[in-house]
Parts: structure tokens; C-alpha cells; sequence
């Protein structure tokens, strides 16, 4: 017997309980739970850090390495990733490569 899917609004968010979370989903529950700590934006580079299921994970921008993330799904789409991407912009222009 399935469970049955239960949607549910939070704080503005619908959260599918019941259902197996994508990527996307999972990055919106983390920002809802408070669980990512953006700690660096300063034009250049972004670091953060996100509480995972398991383990709490490095993450950010820097140019040259683009987007990454120390988890163990090593995509530049993980959950912790896209939860950063949702709150923060990649630095543009002169001032992303004048770096000193």
C-alpha cells in the first residue's frame, strides 16, 4: 500500500510530503529549515555552508571552479547548490576577475 501525497503550504512554499523530494525541492526545504549559512559574497567569490541529511557541507562560487559543493553528489546541481543559487547571483562584470 502507497502513502498517500500530502501537499502542504509553508511559509509561501508548497512541500510535497509522502513523495520522493527532487533536487529542487530538497535546495527549497533546506532555505525554509534555515539550513544554509551564507557566510561570504563580496563580488568575487560566494562560500556558504548547508546542513545536509548527513553532514553539513562546504559550498560557494569562485571563478575558475564555477559553482561547487564538497558533497558526495559532486554536481553542480546538487540540493545544497541550488538552495545557494536560489538566494545568491554569480558576480559579473570587471569586478569578478579584478580580484586582489
Amino acid at each position: 500500500m502507497t502513502a498517500p501525497k500530502i501537499d502542504t503550504l509553508a511559509n509561501g512554499l508548497l512541500i510535497r510530503i509522502g513523495s520522493r523530494e527532487n533536487a529542487q525541492g530538497k535546495a527549497r526545504r533546506y532555505l525554509l529549515e534555515a539550513r544554509l549559512t551564507v557566510e561570504l559574497v563580496d563580488g568575487v567569490e560566494i562560500r556558504a555552508t548547508c546542513r545536509g541529511s548527513d553532514s553539513t557541507y562546504q559550498l560557494g562560487y569562485t571563478p575558475g571552479r564555477a559553482w561547487w559543493c564538497d558533497c558526495p553528489a559532486r554536481s553542480s546541481s546538487c540540493a545544497h547548490l541550488n538552495a545557494l543559487k536560489l538566494v545568491t547571483l554569480v558576480p559579473t562584470g570587471r569586478e569578478a576577475y579584478d580580484h586582489h
